[in-house]
């Protein structure tokens, strides 16, 4: 058996011909690298503003979401409470489960009318 020379290789056991393929595909990726990184910067920077701003709408809405927990027996947000008030539709189709049920058979009471009973 002939001694043949050792392989040099890496701290992760490539040779050079291995690095220099991967060298190749780097240089063919690092604009796309560059960009994915800065999209991370930017999404991290966007969750960090994202995360302060529920954070102080959390705050400024607590006496909304305690008073809505009083009446309605659910927190809801000031937003979701002046939805209820200007679009109730919309605001009973986002919270389906605070809807009052109203029996098919039972209609709706009628203002009663000055005139008094009638004989």
């Amino acid at each position: 058996m002939a001694n043949q020379p050792t392989k040099q290789v890496d701290v992760l056991g490539f040779d050079r011909m291995e690095i220099a393929n991967v060298r190749r595909c780097y240089a063919a990726n690092k604009l796309n690298y560059t960009k994915l990184n800065k999209l991370y910067e930017k999404a991290t920077g966007l969750k960090t503003e994202i995360d302060n701003l529920k954070e102080s709408i959390k705050t400024w809405d607590a006496p909304a979401r305690q008073l809505a927990l009083q009446k309605v027996g659910v927190e809801l947000s000031s937003e979701e409470i002046m939805l209820a008030h200007g679009d109730s539709e919309k605001f009973f189709e986002m919270h389906p489960e605070l809807k009052p049920e109203t029996p098919a058979d039972e209609t709706p009471a009628t203002e009663a009318t000055e005139e008094g009973p009638t004989l």
